[in-house]
């Protein structure tokens, strides 16, 4: 994957499976957290290097990248990235 490349995961955390009450044997038991967390969606969208290339969405309801730099800056250590 490169440094313009953007990775969606949605994942489902199951919070029935997740939390059990475990006796230890003393007089105060315990709730014990094992979160169980399945992917539920994935998905690798190009995007454009360019300096001035618009800001990418991030695809959430409710948020924006409007108020950011202006655009999609690359890790100037990636040979891919334009300078």
């Amino acid at each position: 994957m490169s440094a313009c490349t953007k990775h969606t995961l949605t994942i489902d955390f199951d919070g029935r499976n997740s939390i059990a009450y475990h006796e230890t044997g003393g007089p105060a038991p315990e709730w014990i957290l094992r979160p169980v967390i399945r992917v539920k969606t994935e998905a690798v969208e190009a995007l454009s290097c360019h300096p001035d290339a618009g800001p990418p969405d991030s695809g959430m309801p409710g948020s924006s990248d409007a108020g950011t730099d202006g655009g999609f800056h690359c890790d100037p250590s990636d040979p891919s990235c334009p300078t």
